[in-house]
């Protein structure tokens, strides 16, 4: 998604270097254009079960912090499973070698 939204030159809307701005400001106009195409973007380009859950954000870095929070959240649990998984295999080899030696 990155690389799809950087290579339109869109990235910047979805991590903070173009902030929302004030209605009152000549920019604006032009931002309120590039929101919902971006918003779109993002939706078609994710699971639909996944994409129900945020539809309804306004703005697309809205949608964006949380994909990024929701799939944080996933990595980290799937890299702690990794880990316990990992450390449990290790017990069951030892235990193996051991029963093996006798």
């Amino acid at each position: 998604m990155k690389r799809a939204l950087g290579a339109k030159n869109k990235f910047a809307f979805v991590d903070g270097s173009i902030p929302i701005p004030p209605s009152n400001d000549m920019n604006r106009s032009a931002w309120e254009c590039c929101n919902p195409l971006i918003h779109y973007w993002i939706l078609n380009s994710i699971s639909p079960q996944i994409a129900q859950t945020i539809v309804f954000h306004e703005y697309a870095i809205d949608v964006w912090i949380e994909l990024q929070e929701r799939f944080s959240r996933l990595i980290g649990f799937i890299l702690l499973l990794f880990v316990l998984l990992s450390t449990i295999s290790n017990k069951v080899q030892n235990i193996c070698l051991i029963i093996s030696q006798r």
